[in-house]
């Protein structure tokens, strides 16, 4: 009986009460960071922090670049050649190669065929070639130069 007073009033209070939403933005608006989806043939750079995704297809290459010292970095599907600047380099031979990166501060550049995913990112990213991009849900663009994904604290330079 209990069960059933309190499933009323559980189903009572999710109709009658306005769904709020939760999102980083709406938790703290002064830490926003960026979100990016890109994708295209040719060259993307990024340069800055948060957590990067992506593909990248045979026949192109990720260098990655530690700057701060915290990279925490999965790339699978390849394996990486220690560059004399410090960085990584993994020429993709297989199909494609995914990878996932999260650091306060890295570099990472694809080539050829890819996908760069971000959540929580800032710094800038850099994109030469034909491909497409979108940053936090706004409008999609074309690949056009250099873009500004704000500072850690989500204010934009």
């Amino acid at each position: 009986m209990i069960f059933r007073k309190l499933l009323v009033v559980c189903a009572l209070t999710a109709t009658l009460l306005p769904a709020v939403p939760v999102t980083p933005s709406f938790a703290n608006p002064v830490k926003v960071e960026a979100s990016l989806l890109s994708k295209g043939k040719g060259t993307q750079d990024f340069t800055g922090g948060g957590l990067t995704y992506g593909t990248v297809s045979r026949g192109g290459s990720l260098l990655v670049r530690d700057i701060s010292g915290d990279l925490s970095k999965t790339v699978a599907g390849t394996v990486g050649r220690k560059m004399k600047d410090g960085s990584m380099m993994y020429v993709v031979t297989s199909k494609s190669t995914t990878f996932k990166l999260s650091g306060k501060k890295y570099e990472v550049t694809l080539k050829g065929n890819s996908t760069l995913n971000g959540i929580g990112v800032y710094g800038k990213a850099h994109f030469r070639g034909a491909g497409t991009y979108q940053l936090s849900g706004d409008a999609v663009l074309p690949w056009d130069g250099q873009v500004d994904l704000g500072r850690p604290n989500g204010k934009h330079e």
